[in-house]
């Protein structure tokens, strides 16, 4: 009996601390990681002109990735769940963190608007050299194209008898709807502007909306026209720097959060972390905690690719490395590269440059990121401090000090 007992005990002291242990480590909540979108229990959907999908293109975990086609903060995806994922418990435990993973492209573009050879800009194409706007082919450009005329250079629209160039076109300058003489008066759409020498709106010469004057250009050759339609149609996009979500609840209620791409920790193979601590969201606590559809946004045009969406629990403290000593001479320019860790944690690094022993309160801030470059006027021992901050302020900031000894 006294050893059924014992071994009862034993059990139940177990138990306990089984308990405990469930209590201080969360189940983490997944609600994208990698799986097909119908397995996942998701439903993907465009929001405004944005785009998502399903796409095998880069994967971080499993086997799929969600392709993201985003035209700015307000046009991207919908990723609706087909349960509510419950996010409660994370609201009540400030080492739990909302984690995506995130690819954004080096080289963004919107559809083949390039100026390489076969882009839009580039020989071969819309607008490069042969293509259906530019010289040598086009449509619309000099030198001959689908509809040219029987003159050296006339495409369908360019000058040398195309359907709407001048010399003889239907729109065009010489014949046609606008007017009957290259000079004319107002004209139409597409005929000579007003008071223009020649061309309106797609001939040469014209000007914005078949009413320009005398020099400035509409789609055809010869004026301002085409180059500014072009810059305005085909300037590079910026990269996207900031990932735009909106959280949806059960109750309706929309919680916003912006999360900066140069705070994201990098991962592998181009994929970098973003992760924000539900305690730094401090909208959700007046919800239902129950997220029935995440939307996704970038700050600009482009394409970025999602491969996990989950909460994570997370307490590693800050680590920064140490910074080895130094000597350098008067007016060097030297570069100092900070490294430190903190689990999932966004880290901010701050550079502050003191000579030996100062320590001023609060430090004061010369410069701020990764790497650092700094050039010493005057010759002595100085500290350079590396701070690394979380982004959130939810862990303790950590430092290191590198000694530099200038020299004449």
């Amino acid at each position: 009996m006294k050893g059924i007992a014992r071994w009862m005990l034993m059990a139940g002291a177990g138990g306990v601390a089984f308990g405990l242990m469930g209590i201080s480590v969360r189940a983490d909540v997944i609600i994208y990681q990698g799986q097909p979108a119908q397995s996942a229990g998701l439903k993907m959907q465009s929001w405004g002109s944005g785009e998502a999908k399903d796409t095998e293109e880069y994967v971080f975990t499993g086997v799929r990735s969600i392709k993201v086609k985003t035209h700015g903060r307000y046009q991207g995806a919908r990723l609706v769940l087909d349960k509510p994922a419950s996010v409660k418990d994370a609201l009540t435990d400030p080492r739990v963190y909302l984690e995506l993973a995130v690819l954004v492209p080096e080289r963004q573009t919107t559809g083949g608007l390039r100026s390489g050879a076969g882009g839009m800009l580039g020989p071969g194409g819309m607008m490069g050299s042969g293509g259906m706007l530019g010289p040598g082919g086009g449509m619309i450009g000099p030198g001959g194209g689908r509809r040219g005329g029987t003159g050296s250079s006339g495409g369908m629209l360019g000058p040398g008898g195309g359907m709407t160039g001048p010399g003889g076109g239907m729109t065009g300058p010489g014949a046609g709807r606008g007017t009957t003489g290259p000079s004319g008066g107002r004209g139409g759409t597409t005929g000579p502007g007003r008071g223009g020498s020649s061309g309106g709106m797609l001939g040469p010469g014209g000007g914005r909306g078949g009413l320009g004057g005398d020099s400035s250009g509409g789609m055809g050759p010869g004026g301002s026209g085409t180059s500014d339609a072009a810059r305005s149609l085909l300037t590079e996009p910026k990269p996207i720097r900031q990932v735009r979500a909106v959280l949806v609840m059960t109750d309706g209620k929309q919680i916003d959060v912006t999360l900066p791409m140069e705070f994201s920790k990098p991962t592998r193979e181009g994929w970098r972390t973003l992760a924000v601590p539900f305690a730094s969201i401090p909208a959700l606590k007046n919800t239902s905690a129950e997220i029935a559809e995440v939307r996704l946004f970038g700050d600009s045009v482009g394409t970025m690719y999602v491969g996990q969406i989950r909460t994570i629990q997370d307490e590693t403290p800050i680590r920064v490395e140490d910074i080895p000593e130094r000597t350098v001479a008067v007016n060097d320019t030297v570069k100092f590269t900070g490294s430190a860790e903190a689990g999932i944690s966004q880290l901010k690094y701050e550079w502050t440059v003191l000579k030996a022993g100062e320590r001023p309160d609060p430090l004061p801030v010369d410069a701020e990121g990764r790497t650092f470059e700094h050039k010493f006027r005057k010759s002595g021992e100085y500290d350079v401090v590396l701070t690394v901050r979380d982004v959130y302020g939810r862990k303790q900031p950590a430092t290191t000090v590198a000694k530099v000894r200038v020299t004449m």
